[in-house]
């Protein structure tokens, strides 16, 4: 082995592992976008849709407009174009805010960094029409907890919107961290302040 001034060392080699051996195994999460569009006009409301068939294990269920990040995306512009493939409605960039980012760990067996994005509109600009996704569905945002109790929207729907609407104007995106059950189960769900 060379030493400093390039000459040869009696230091004998160790036998040392590749770093990479000796560190856990990382996870990766999938990412993806969740947007909470609003109403402009009282009373507050939020856009959902309720899923079709076609989405299996989550049909009938009620989320926000959504899905994945694509390679190379930008998460505001994958955000835009999944509010545009569920509900038809053309957003500009500016009308879309990065209000959190949560760490969730399987759901429904994998693990998603998901970005909250919110944005609000004039309710006549969005069609109810169904798609392949689902049905559209303008929702008083006090009535999402009981769609969450009758069993027809996700448990962390409630709390996000929560954050969501609370990050509204401030300077910060609000952070968090939730696991289920390897289903649709909410164990835990941590949101810190924006």
């Amino acid at each position: 082995m060379a030493d400093a001034h390039g000459t040869a060392s009696d230091t004998p080699k160790a036998d040392v592992e590749p770093a990479a051996k000796k560190q856990k195994k990382r996870h990766s999460a999938v990412p993806r976008t969740l947007v909470f569009i609003f109403d402009q006009q009282p009373p507050r409301r939020v856009l959902l849709l309720r899923y079709s068939e076609k989405k299996g294990k989550m049909a009938g269920m009620h989320n926000a407009p959504g899905g994945h990040v694509e390679r190379g995306e930008d998460v505001l512009a994958s955000a835009r174009r999944e509010v545009r493939e569920e509900t038809g409605l053309e957003l500009e960039a500016s009308d879309l805010r990065l209000s959190g980012i949560v760490h969730v760990q399987d759901f429904f067996g994998v693990d998603v960094m998901m970005f909250v994005a919110s944005a609000q509109v004039a309710a006549d600009r969005v069609e109810l029409v169904a798609s392949d996704e689902g049905d559209l569905h303008w929702v008083p945002i006090d009535e999402v907890a009981t769609l969450v109790s009758e069993g027809k929207a996700f448990e962390d729907i409630p709390k996000l919107l929560q954050a969501t609407v609370e990050s509204i104007g401030g300077t910060t995106a609000f952070t968090g961290r939730s696991r289920y059950d390897g289903g649709g189960k909410l164990l835990e769900l941590v949101v810190n302040g924006s």
